[in-house]
């Protein structure tokens, strides 16, 4: 019996099995792929395999992230029980993980076991999964400080120009649009996920296909780009016309001068809106970001700085130019203000225009010396206040009106003649 007809045989008796387990139990699906024991290494494997887990549910790169993590747990504790981890155990793998500053990392780790060990209580009613998330939940871990870089406006127009120069000028229109319409980077260029994901996509390629960019399709007439995030699926409308790099890049794409000439026609009806010149294909993200790093060291820009802060330099160009933090929030699509805060870089610059201008406030209202504040006393002192002159204006309003309206005496005894004479008449 050859190799193939035995794994066709197999392959049959499986799913004999597992109709005859769902007739048994047709509320719960039947589960031939790995069994949970107990330990750490069996909760990541079902984990994995169970239809039910939302592993699932998660998008392709989340999922490549979530299988490193799991490696490296799987590494470090994969064959301790689950009952025999205690909130003592989880400091010790915490302070291992978070060895060398590696704050975010241990961060991460601990976010993974949370999410196995919660999979383990819900999915699998496992009693030691329920209590190790449990102590998991009351526990607080350290987190890893924020991102403090950002590109600013000067270092976009510098990679601009360089890109244009280089012949790439898909890196050029990519760096206009995420730092004026602040974007995340795979709002601009997509990503490349394999043929199976859920989603459909016209652009295929080896097995992969190129989805969640900005499309022509999503620009209108009027240049109003309708585009749906990838991140949390929020739709964002943007004129692009209000942009200034966009539109000097799209002028420079229709080969126009003026923007009064832009017109829609001059571009493509659909199809991905960043495209590799070398390839005719919408970029892959790593060659994407090698080609941005040899641009950004030939413009003299920081390594520590990264294409993806760009984002945060346009809301902070947003928020130095005085923009109201709600409106930014709103063209960032936060969820939450606290966030669009995060982004908001300068956080000297901001407190120091803060400072001085409390400085220059107390300056006005502090008298410089004794006699100046005896001065001012008196002159407070003398000065009406506000509710009395309303007041006597009020009152000097008032004996005008009664003035005017009351008749003179002379006028007074003539008006009454006539009515004295009638009544006379009348008693006659």
């Amino acid at each position: 019996m050859s190799d193939s007809t035995l794994r066709v045989r197999l392959r049959a008796i499986k799913g004999g099995l597992a109709r005859i387990l769902s007739r048994l139990n047709p509320w719960r699906p039947a589960r031939l792929g790995p069994r949970y024991t107990g330990t750490v290494n069996s909760l990541i494997a079902v984990y994995q395999a169970d239809p039910d887990s939302r592993f699932h549910q998660c998008r392709h790169s989340t999922r490549g992230n979530y299988r490193s993590l799991m490696r490296r747990i799987a590494a470090d504790c994969g064959e301790m029980k689950i009952r025999k981890l205690h909130a003592r155990d989880m400091l010790r793998l915490h302070e291992q993980w978070t060895a060398g500053g590696h704050v975010p990392m241990g961060h991460a780790l601990v976010g993974m076991f949370r999410t196995l060990v919660s999979f383990g209580a819900g999915m699998l009613e496992d009693k030691a999964c329920t209590e190790l998330s449990a102590v998991l939940h009351r526990m607080r871990f350290k987190v890893g400080r924020p991102r403090t870089e950002h590109l600013t406006a000067d270092h976009a127009e510098a990679l601009r120009a360089r890109a244009r120069k280089a012949g790439m000028r898909s890196i050029a229109l990519a760096q206009a649009l995420q730092f004026d319409l602040m974007l995340r980077q795979k709002d601009v260029i997509g990503e490349w996920t394999p043929v199976g994901e859920p989603i459909a996509s016209d652009v295929v390629e080896a097995g992969r296909k190129w989805i969640r960019s900005m499309r022509w399709e999503e620009v209108d007439s009027a240049f109003i780009l309708r585009h749906i995030t990838s991140k949390k699926l929020k739709p964002v409308d943007v004129p692009l016309l209000l942009a200034p790099m966009v539109v000097d890049e799209l002028c420079r794409i229709a080969r126009v001068t003026n923007v009064k000439k832009l017109k829609r026609s001059r571009f493509p009806t659909k199809g991905p809106i960043v495209v590799c010149e070398s390839t005719g294909r919408p970029w892959r993200p790593s060659e994407f970001r090698r080609n941005w790093r040899e641009l950004a060291r030939a413009c003299d820009i920081p390594d520590y700085v990264k294409s993806m802060d760009s984002r945060a330099g346009g809301i902070s160009e947003a928020t130095d130019a005085g923009a109201d933090l709600e409106l930014v929030r709103h063209a960032a699509t936060h969820s939450d203000i606290s966030m669009t805060q995060r982004y908001s870089r300068n956080a000297v610059e901001k407190t120091a225009e803060v400072m001085r201008k409390r400085a220059q406030h107390r300056a006005k209202r502090k008298p410089k010396g004794k006699i100046d504040r005896l001065l001012s006393a008196k002159i407070v002192a003398l000065k009406p206040t506000r509710r009395k002159r309303k007041k006597q204006a009020v009152d000097k309003l008032m004996s005008a009106k009664i003035v005017a309206m009351k008749p003179a005496k002379g006028r007074q005894r003539r008006a009454s003649r006539p009515k004295a004479r009638r009544e006379k008449a009348h008693a006659a």
